[in-house]
């Protein structure tokens, strides 16, 4: 019975493993069915997983606001950036200067009839359009607009000065400035983005972009969901939600800001809280408000996010059915690839195993050997050691009682041998009667500890009828690798002993360091 189960040791194993995955592949269907049944039953908690993932989403979104808002800031800073370099600015920022130097300052609105910046003021027009922004102005060193993209308006810039505005005079300073605040003109919220206009090292004006919220807030619209920017303040400043406009957040700081500044800013001094949708925090709070509420900060504002629950509620079963459907086609996958690994692996196995005693055969061997080699090389191992066996007078058992007797004694010989192996050796038929094992030893004392423990108890085998006791033996040479030296030399070396074993009587091993000189020449050659 032990031969047999050495002889199908692969089949077994290969059986074993493809059992296992088959009980591993229904034991992940009941659990995930049955978790799946679980997360339904218990509806407060999904409820509260639910809450989560919205809020994780209103966050995402929060995020991909900031950063388009981020983007869309920095598109402002630029095009004012470009603007600025315009000889073309440069040169009526100049001529208007040059102009209202010898002029009165209440007959300057006369010099803006001048051609140049009539057609500056149009182009202003048609390139705001184009670019999606409200306006563009360019006025004089001190703040008076003389070119304006709302030329045309009753409420035209034109005339007016940005000499106290803080984009302005931070502009002038440091050649970039921006704000947000109410229009002087129109008394319209807006963010302004200011370049200085040089020629030369002399500073003429300075070019000013102007966008409303209303220009900022499509940008960030994806859905349902309520979008609002609030300023470094606190103060909602943009919003698809009109009601929501010019609102606090709880830590909204205004505590030192008199009633001018928060009229240049706001046009307003009275501030109405956000909806408790907004301020919620607690999952209960949550539920009582009907939405989920996240905001990131970006460019010194907030982009909120305020997404309605009771949508993502139906949302969440859509997805708990499409989850249940796809953890039982994951699963379902997972079996069939994991057959089909265990079936290629099995193939595998059977390639590098000796068929009739389960040992690695010769193909492993070729394998296998290089790379233990290449670490015995670089001294990563202690020493690789090559036993050779060959069961004596073999023939004459196949001959004498069969062939099925000679496989009986073969697999009683790989059972031995493998029995006696650890697991850091490796035993193997290489063909016939001719088996050998490689061990990681550091000298021969080792190896021969081992051939001899093999050899004795083939000796020893009186269990195999017709096969009288003792007459099966084995003989044995063992070699340790010598640096630089490859599969074949040592095998070489290997039955060179193995045969000295056989001529000095069988039955015995022969190790390198104690054969003849000339033995050792016969080897090397």
């Amino acid at each position: 019975m032990a031969l047999k189960e050495t002889g199908s040791r692969t089949i077994l194993a290969s059986a074993r493993l493809r059992r296992i995955i088959a009980v591993a592949v229904g034991v992940a269907l009941v659990w995930a069915t049955l978790i799946t049944l679980l997360g339904v039953w218990r509806h407060d908690h999904v409820t509260q997983r639910h809450l989560s993932q919205a809020t994780m989403d209103a966050k995402l979104m929060a995020r991909a606001n900031a950063r388009v808002l981020g983007q869309r800031f920095e598109t402002l800073r630029t095009i004012a950036s470009m603007l600025s370099s315009q000889e073309r600015l440069g040169r009526a920022a100049y001529g208007f200067n040059t102009m209202s130097s010898q002029t009165p300052n209440e007959n300057w609105g006369d010099l803006l009839s001048n051609g140049e910046l009539v057609l500056l003021s149009q182009d202003f027009a048609n390139m705001a359009h184009e670019l999606g922004i409200d306006d563009i102005f360019l006025t004089n060193p001190e703040g008076y607009v003389i070119a304006a993209s709302d030329w045309g308006s009753d409420l035209t810039h034109l005339e007016e000065s940005f000499g106290e505005a803080v984009h302005f005079r931070t502009a002038i300073e440091s050649g970039e400035g921006e704000q947000y605040g109410v229009d002087t003109v129109n008394g319209l919220p807006r963010f302004f983005f200011s370049a200085r206009v040089a020629q030369g090292a002399q500073v003429q004006g300075l070019v000013t972009i102007a966008t409303s919220s209303d220009r900022i807030v499509p940008l960030l619209q994806r859905g349902g969901e309520d979008i609002l920017l609030t300023d470094p303040f606190g103060i909602v400043v943009a919003s698809n939600n009109k009601d929501w406009m010019y609102r606090a957040v709880d830590d909204a700081d205004l505590k030192d800001m008199e009633a001018i500044p928060l009229g240049l800013r706001y046009g307003r001094s009275d501030f109405l809280p956000l909806p408790a949708s907004v301020q919620a925090e607690t999952a209960e709070d949550v539920i009582a408000a009907g939405s989920v509420h996240a905001s990131v900060v970006e460019e010194d504002f907030s982009s909120h996010v305020v997404v309605p629950v009771d949508e993502l509620v139906e949302l969440r079963r859509a997805n708990l059915i499409m989850m249940i459907g796809l953890i039982v086609f994951g699963v379902l996958l997972v079996a069939v690839v994991a057959l089909a690994l265990a079936q290629i692996a099995a193939i595998r196995e059977r390639a590098i195993r000796d068929s009739l005693t389960g040992l690695y055969n010769r193909r492993y061997v070729d394998e296998s050997l290089p790379g233990l080699i290449e670490l015995d090389e670089r001294g990563r191992l202690a020493g690789l050691a090559l036993v050779a066996f060959d069961l004596d007078k073999f023939k004459g058992i196949n001959d004498t009682w069969g062939h099925d007797v000679g496989d009986k004694a073969l697999r009683r010989f790989a059972q031995i041998l493998a029995d006696c192996a650890r697991r850091t050796d490796l035993p193997c038929r290489i063909g016939g009667e001719e088996f050998v094992a490689f061990l990681v030893e550091q000298d021969l004392d080792g190896v021969s500890i081992f051939a001899e423990r093999v050899r004795a108890r083939v000796a020893a085998i009186d269990d195999l009828p017709p096969i009288p006791a003792g007459r099966i033996t084995t003989s044995a040479g063992v070699v340790m690798r010598r640096p630089g030296e490859g599969l074949e030399e040592m095998l070489k070396r290997a039955d060179a002993l193995l045969y000295q074993a056989k001529n000095s009587g069988r039955n015995r091993i022969e190790r390198e360091d104690q054969i003849s000189d000339v033995l050792q020449e016969d080897a090397t050659d």
